[in-house]
């Protein structure tokens, strides 16, 4: 048995890593603001304190990591109204995914009525 130990180790950590990596945001990806009313929070709690709100729908942010107790929550910074650049947290529920070329790509003009 004491043979096998550091076999399991191995199997253990490597999956462990396998885990995180994918629990991880790309560098990559980007989040969308889709909901009226989201807000940035001091911690990554529905009950924690509000710092930042009524975020405009489509705001993009990039996200730091995701975090809180069941990786809900996006850690990402912004600016304050003053400037200084913060780090705070959004819902998952009040964003969307996007990828980085969604974003950059321009939406197609809109068909000309005859």
């Amino acid at each position: 048995m004491i043979r096998h130990r550091p076999v399991l180790l191995k199997m253990v950590l490597g999956l462990f890593v396998i885990i995180l990596a994918s629990c991880a945001p790309t560098t990559q990806s980007k989040i969308r603001i889709k909901v009226a009313g989201a807000v940035i929070r001091m911690e990554p709690a529905v009950n924690g304190e509000i710092v930042q709100d009524k975020l405009a729908i489509g705001a993009v942010f990039t996200p730091m990591r995701k975090t809180g107790r069941w990786y809900d929550w996006y850690e990402v910074k912004y600016r304050s109204a003053i400037g200084v650049l913060l780090t705070g947290f959004i819902h998952e529920s009040a964003v969307e995914k996007i990828l980085a070329e969604t974003e950059a790509k321009p939406l197609p003009p809109p068909p000309v009525k005859k």
